[in-house]
C-alpha cells in the first residue's frame, strides 16, 4: 500500500447509511471509498460523543488509502436512543460494530478506535480476531481512571495560560465523568468544553479543532447513563490471546489516557507496536498530524496484503 495521509479538514463525499445494530438499534453510518479498497471502520467513544469529530478530523487522514466507515454508537448522535442499564456495555458495542461490518459487506478490516472507542476496538479484537487485518488504537486505556500521579505529572508539564489554568484545576478536582454531574446534553457539552484546554498541549490546535467541529451533534447523557461503572475485565484478560497486528498510539501530554496506559496495553498484546507522539494531548492527530500520519502510514505499509 502507498500514498500519504492528508492533514485534517472537512471530509468530502461521505455517503450516509442506516445500519440495523444489535438489540434493534438503528445506527447512523457514513462511508467513503471504493468497495474494492482495503477497509477501515472507525469506532467512536460510546459514552456520549457522536462520531462527528472523528469523521471531521481523523477520517480525512485515512481516505486516500482506505475505504473508511464511521458510525454513531448507540444512543449518540443520529443513532436511535433507547437508554437502558448497561446499554453501553462492551459486549453490546462489539456486536454493533459487527453489524456495521456485515452491513457494508466487509470481510476483513482495520479497526481504528480513539479513547473509549479504542477500548471497544480492543474488545472486538478479543471477540472477532479473524475479522481483523489490524487494530489501531489512539490514546486509549483499559481503566476508567488514569493513575492520579501520572495525570498530575502531565498536567504540571503543560504550558501555562489563563484558559489552561481553569481547565487543569477542574481536571485535578474531578473524578470519572458520571451522569450525576450533568442534567442534559447541553450541560454535558459545557462540562466537556470547560475541561478541554487540559487535553491539548497546543491551544492553537484546540482552537482549530473547535472550529472544525462546527455544529457537531451534542454529546449524549443517554449514552453516559448506560455506561457500566467499571470497564469489563474480560477485555484486558482476552488481549493476551490477541495475535493481530496492532498499533498503539499514545501522546506524551495526554492526562486523560497517559502513555503509561498505552504501555500497559502494549505489554498485553504481543503483536503490538507502541508509538508516543510528543507535544500532543488526547487528540494527537489534530495537534501533530504529520507525525501521527507517518506512524500510521508506516504501520499500514507493513501489513500483509
Amino acid at each position: 500500500m502507498s500514498s500519504t495521509l492528508r492533514e485534517g479538514g472537512v471530509p468530502e463525499s461521505f455517503e450516509p447509511a442506516s445500519v440495523e445494530g444489535a438489540d434493534g438499534h438503528r445506527l447512523a453510518a457514513w462511508s467513503r471509498g471504493s468497495d474494492s479498497a482495503p477497509a477501515a471502520i472507525v469506532q467512536a467513544p460510546a459514552w456520549g460523543p457522536s462520531s462527528d469529530y472523528l469523521r471531521l478530523t481523523l477520517a480525512p487522514l485515512l481516505v486516500d488509502r482506505l475505504r473508511v466507515v464511521t458510525f454513531d454508537p448507540r444512543n449518540t448522535g443520529k443513532s436511535t436512543r433507547s437508554p437502558a442499564p448497561r446499554s453501553q456495555a462492551a459486549s453490546r458495542l462489539v456486536e454493533d460494530l459487527e453489524c456495521v461490518r456485515r452491513h457494508f459487506d466487509i470481510e476483513r478490516f482495520v479497526v481504528v478506535g480513539h479513547s473509549h472507542g479504542g477500548f471497544v476496538a480492543m474488545a472486538y479484537a478479543v471477540r472477532h480476531p479473524r475479522r481483523l487485518r489490524a487494530l489501531i488504537v489512539l490514546t486509549t486505556a483499559l481503566r476508567n481512571r488514569a493513575a492520579a500521579a501520572d495525570r498530575d505529572a502531565i498536567l504540571d508539564s503543560l504550558p501555562a495560560g489563563p484558559q489552561r489554568e481553569q481547565a487543569v484545576e477542574l481536571v485535578r478536582a474531578g473524578e470519572a465523568l458520571s451522569v450525576d454531574d450533568v442534567a442534559n446534553d447541553r450541560e454535558l457539552a459545557r462540562w466537556l468544553r470547560r475541561r478541554m484546554a487540559a487535553s491539548f498541549f497546543d491551544l492553537d490546535a484546540l482552537t482549530r479543532f473547535q472550529r472544525q467541529l462546527g455544529r457537531s451533534a451534542l454529546p449524549s447523557t443517554d449514552a453516559l447513563r448506560g455506561m457500566p461503572r467499571e470497564r469489563e475485565v474480560w477485555v484486558e484478560e482476552g488481549l493476551r490471546d490477541v495475535d493481530v497486528p496492532a498499533l498503539i498510539v499514545a501522546a506524551a501530554h495526554d492526562p486523560v489516557t497517559p502513555p503509561s496506559e498505552s504501555e500497559r496495553i502494549h505489554r498485553l498484546i504481543r503483536s503490538s507496536e507502541l508509538a508516543i507522539i510528543n507535544r500532543a494531548g488526547h487528540n494527537p492527530w489534530v495537534e501533530r498530524p504529520r507525525e501521527t500520519g507517518r506512524v500510521v502510514n508506516a504501520f499500514l505499509d507493513r501489513l500483509p496484503d
